[in-house]
């Protein structure tokens, strides 16, 4: 099943050079900069920092809960083949380990381009398949990918108790 191209209800772009993952965020969650930036904790710190303390998964695991949300892993399978719902996923894309980038997932259009919401601009930037499987797959932690969803408070739970363990 390959999904065309929806936009989101909103998209929401950076504001500070690092803080892609407040954009992609308040975009799949429908939320404003702020929220997301308060969900996240953000601050913008000296030099590169932020990504590694604000940008990382578990961070972002972290916003969900919070917000009353959870993810649904996406595979790159999934990602190539359309099966994920526009808008609402949201995709770590890599140049190398240092170079990471939190983008939104916005389908596939009419001639098989992926389009993204990459933070710096309300139109997609489009990527073939070849391009996004090197964005997905190249550096560490690779294969990061989720869909969010409105979560019941008993899922949000479980999950709370389960990360004390991991």
């Amino acid at each position: 099943m390959t999904t065309t191209f929806t936009p989101p209800r909103q998209i929401v772009l950076m504001r500070e050079a690092t803080d892609c993952e407040v954009a992609a965020l308040a975009t799949a969650l429908g939320i404003t900069w702020e929220q997301a930036r308060d969900l996240l904790s953000w601050q913008n710190l000296p030099g590169p920092l932020e990504n590694p303390v604000f940008g990382n998964p578990w961070n972002l695991y972290r916003a969900l809960i919070k917000a009353g949300y959870w993810k649904r892993n996406v595979t790159l399978t999934m990602l190539l083949n359309g099966n994920c719902e526009p808008g609402k996923t949201i995709v770590l894309v890599k140049k190398s380990t240092a170079q990471q980038h939190w983008v939104v997932w916005a389908g596939i259009n009419g001639f098989g381009m992926h389009q993204f919401y990459w933070g710096n601009s309300k139109e997609p930037c489009l990527k073939s398949s070849t391009e996004v499987r090197k964005l997905f797959t190249s550096g560490a932690p690779a294969n990061c990918a989720f869909q969010v969803y409105k979560a019941n408070f008993w899922r949000l739970m479980l999950v709370r108790v389960q990360s004390w363990f991991n």
